[in-house]
């Protein structure tokens, strides 16, 4: 959905800039954002208007700044300038977006080493509803930047500021303007510029922002425009009803029926994000897509409740923010609180939500992107807000089950990997995703982790489409020197805890917190059987760990002339601040010593 992209535009930018930017020679010494809000003769806003004025330092030798302002058909450019350069429109290009009328307006500006020169950019909000948040971190770093919120007395009451991740650096003046006038004042100082990191939480939810609120005095306004959006009656679902009936002609139920519903949109209907316009929030007529066999979120969303209701079910949009959203609809009724369109059935008294583009996520288990999510439920009039329910880790497994036997330096065996949830979503999608002669070489890479030097033959995988509750994949793999012959003793490096995120995390120069994909559990039953002459003389105590954000057991046991470890390894949560780094890698070294125990068998004598 358009909202989200428009709002957070600039900050893709700060990531785009980032390789350019290390220890950065440009500087912003100081800047100054004016957001007036404008009242119409009701007493309503109806514009904001907008004026930054920056000023860009060359600290050391001569460079080209970069000046740039987002803008579309709700944001129009009135001035942009700066010395000896002119603006330069151009289109916004994203990866995850097919097409987007969204534009940037760019001011290269070159600056003389221990110069200064000032860039200003004036803009109106036409469309108020998309105007919100204001994000205080540039693509350089800020020396000093004062922000000034005004709003005028027919507004006064109802505009609120939400502040978030403002830390020390952010001073905040509230004063009055006189004849009921409000002006918010925030003077910020030595904010650095945004550094992308590995597992970091989305830019927009760990960049100092606020949010403007006031448009929209609650969800259920909120509610109100966005379903203006939606209530299109001009649809012809003649041929979707007679489809949605004959193919569910011979399911038994109605969980049946609505699983071959979403494993044929997910099959048919290919998902592109195509945002211009108002059909950055409209979602396209289910009939349409249906024709076309192609739609973004919304228009996937919309055939799926046709589709849905077709055969007799409850079935109902949903606007949502993926966790890249760090605020609530509650919290900030405005668009920028969601990014995102699914819909949902209500059925035997719950809402069970479907996510269209969430190719190969079974029906009833959800995305990590969306688990513990607020949700507004169309509920004709009015709306429903709930949330999206949170997934177990065990509905995300991955288990490990192997019988392998010693060949000289290596283990050699049958391995067999079963994948549920979103760990079953992972590779399905990654493995059907990719082209035939490149599908081995995912899977060596898969099934080797965490080793280095792995084969793999006569390959099996089943279970990789859309709707299966499990997928399996099955190998012979030689897990290369991973025996070490030392005289009459052979130690075996097993490694039984393979879960993919239980890894000490560099904390020395990092400015974020971490955010893992998702919650995972990992199960391993590892068999080594023990040659003949051939006995065990150590096996590594069981070890326990836990915290709030892990919990492992690695267990050992001799059986039938065998060595057996069976492994657990659950991630409970995926968030872990910066302050709780330190905590969260000394656990994991540990972890790691104990997954390195080796094994070892001794020659009988």
């Amino acid at each position: 959905m358009k909202n989200y992209r428009l709002i957070i535009i600039v900050l893709f930018v700060l990531v785009g800039w980032q390789g350019m930017m290390a220890d950065s020679n440009i500087v912003i010494t100081d800047a100054n954002e004016v957001y007036t809000l404008v009242a119409d003769g009701k007493g309503d806003l109806s514009k904001v208007k907008v004026r930054k004025e920056t000023n860009y330092m060359a600290q050391r030798v001569a460079e080209t700044a970069i000046a740039l302002e987002s803008f579309g058909s709700h944001v129009k450019i009135d001035k942009a300038s700066a010395p000896g350069t002119k603006p330069v429109y151009k289109p916004w290009i994203s990866e995850y977006v097919f097409y987007d009328d969204s534009k940037m307006c760019v001011l290269p500006i070159e600056i003389e080493n221990g110069k200064q020169a000032k860039a200003v950019f004036e803009k109106t909000y036409t469309d108020v509803a998309h105007f919100s948040t204001i994000f205080i971190p540039e693509i350089y770093p800020i020396q000093k930047k004062t922000i000034v919120i005004e709003v005028p007395a027919a507004l006064a009451s109802q505009v609120k500021v939400v502040e978030k991740s403002l830390g020390g650096n952010v001073v905040k003046t509230v004063k009055d303007g006189g004849n009921g006038k409000i002006t918010y004042f925030y003077e910020a100082s030595d904010i650095p510029e945004i550094k992308s990191e590995e597992y970091m939480p989305s830019l927009s939810a760990v960049a100092p922002r606020l949010y403007v609120t006031g448009l929209f005095e609650s969800v259920d306004e909120l509610y109100q425009h966005m379903r203006t959006y939606t209530i299109n009656t001009e649809d012809d679902l003649t041929e979707i009803n007679e489809f949605s009936r004959s193919l569910v002609a011979d399911c038994a139920d109605d969980m049946s029926r609505i699983k071959a519903i979403v494993e044929w949109v997910q099959n048919h209907i290919r998902y592109i994000a195509i945002e211009h316009g108002e059909y950055g929030f409209r979602p396209e007529l289910a009939s349409h897509v249906f024709e076309k066999r192609y739609g973004d979120c919304k228009g996937m969303s919309a055939l799926l409740k046709a589709m849905f209701r077709a055969v007799g079910l409850d079935a109902r949009l949903v606007w949502i923010g993926t966790d890249d959203i760090s605020v609530d609809w509650t919290e900030v009724p405005a668009l920028s609180s969601g990014d995102h369109m699914i819909c949902a059935v209500m059925l035997d008294g719950k809402t069970l939500y479907v996510d269209g583009t969430a190719q190969y996520m079974p029906v009833g288990v959800y995305p990590s992107s969306i688990e513990g999510q607020q949700t507004i439920v169309e509920n004709g009039e009015t709306c429903i807000v709930e949330r999206v329910p949170m997934i177990a880790p065990e509905q995300n497994a991955d288990s490990l089950s192997a019988q392998m036997v010693i060949d000289g330096h290596n283990l050699k065996g049958k391995m067999k990997r079963s994948l549920t949830g979103m760990r079953k979503m992972i590779m399905a999608g990654s493995y059907n995703g990719k082209s035939a002669d490149r599908r081995n070489d995912y899977l060596i890479a898969y099934l080797s982790y965490p080793r280095k030097n792995v084969e793999i033959d006569n390959v099996a995988v089943e279970g990789n489409t859309m709707q299966s509750d499990t997928a399996v994949v099955e190998a012979d793999v030689i897990e290369k020197e991973a025996c070490q012959h030392l005289g009459d003793a052979i130690y075996i490096d097993l490694r039984p805890v393979r879960h993919p995120y239980m890894e000490v995390v560099n904390i020395k120069d990092r400015k974020n917190d971490v955010k893992f994909p998702g919650r995972y559990n990992f199960v391993s039953n590892i068999c080594v059987s023990v040659p003949d002459g051939f006995a065990v003389d150590y096996l590594p105590q069981m070890a326990e760990f836990e915290n709030e954000w892990v919990k492992v057991k690695i267990a050992y046991e001799v059986k039938d002339s065998a060595v057996v470890c069976e492994s657990t390894a659950t991630m409970k949560r995926r968030d872990v601040s910066l302050a709780d780094m330190q905590q969260w890698n000394a656990l994991i070294r540990k972890i790691v010593a104990a997954n390195n125990e080796q094994i070892v068998l001794k020659r009988k004598i």
